[in-house]
């Protein structure tokens, strides 16, 4: 299931340079997070995407989505991190 997205404002009067900061909870298992805005994608590694305050102030009026998918974390990273925490309880 994809994330459930939050943002720290609602709505913005056209032309507000205003950053605006979509949220989300952490996905298990997730390396990263791809995030798509007015048709552009973007990958973050954290749980959150900020729309710079310029792009909010170009925005015309309307409704825009933000979608988040979760990327999981691939099996050879999976097989580097299993090393690394036997490696460590060996010593």
């Amino acid at each position: 299931a994809a994330p459930k997205v939050t943002l720290d404002a609602s709505s913005l009067d056209q032309g507000s340079e205003q950053a605006v900061t979509a949220s989300w909870a952490a996905v298990e298992n997730a390396a990263s997070y791809e995030v798509t805005f007015n048709g552009k994608k973007s990958e973050v590694t954290e749980p959150a995407f900020t729309v710079d305050a310029a792009t909010v102030a170009g925005l015309m009026v309307g409704e825009y989505e933000i979608s988040v998918v979760a990327k999981p974390v691939s099996t050879s990273m999976l097989l580097r991190r299993l090393v690394r925490l036997r490696s460590r309880s060996r010593k």
